[in-house]
């Protein structure tokens, strides 16, 4: 990833600025991006940026602005030189990389690149199910509105589906919103008997 595509982003640093947190500062700061730096931590952690790079903590995982597993931002743990934390702590932050210390250069390059990529590609996937969801969720209820209309009028499957598609045009509505809409109204009448 080059630096311009950096350019367009914010990243928010949270860590102590001794000697490392100033050159990975400075290392952001060369991407481009808008850098914000807080420290010490804020208790909520992610709101508004795209990438969050953000020193290790046990309880990093309830300050994340995020559902795990629904993040709003790239998280990036900085890791203690030392190599003492908790993994399992580690592992429920769900962070999409991790970037050692001390801080090279090229590692900061890599971790911004894993990190983003990584969160982008969650991402779109997480886009993609919902989408895949609400299409089971269009065929159940085009099913079920079909089989209303064949009780109703006692035809066939093919000709229930075309009075559906027929009705749905004369309303400008998609199948899919009107077979939901049939399906609802349906079921309120069943709810209030």
């Amino acid at each position: 990833m080059t630096v311009e595509r950096f350019s367009r982003l914010s990243i928010l640093l949270v860590s102590d600025l001794d000697e490392q947190g100033v050159f990975l500062l400075r290392a952001l700061q060369r991407t481009r991006a808008r850098v914000e730096h807080r420290w010490p931590a804020p208790e909520r952690i992610g709101e508004d940026c795209d990438i969050v790079l953000c020193e290790f903590m046990p309880d990093l995982s309830r300050r994340v602005a995020w559902v795990p597993g629904e993040a709003k931002a790239a998280l990036i743990v900085l890791l203690p030189q030392s190599g003492r934390y908790d993994l399992e702590k580690l592992h429920a932050a769900v962070p999409d990389s991790v970037l050692h210390r001390p801080y090279a250069a090229h590692a900061v390059m890599t971790a911004l690149n894993i990190g983003w990529d990584h969160f982008s590609f969650a991402r779109r996937q997480r886009v993609r199910i919902a989408r895949l969801d609400e299409n089971v969720r269009a065929l159940r209820d085009i099913e079920r509105a079909k089989h209303l209309i064949m009780e109703e009028r006692g035809v066939g499957e093919h000709e229930a589906f075309n009075l559906l598609r027929n009705m749905a045009m004369e309303r400008r509505m998609t199948i899919a919103a009107l077979a939901a809409s049939l399906v609802d109204s349906k079921d309120n009448l069943i709810n209030s008997i």
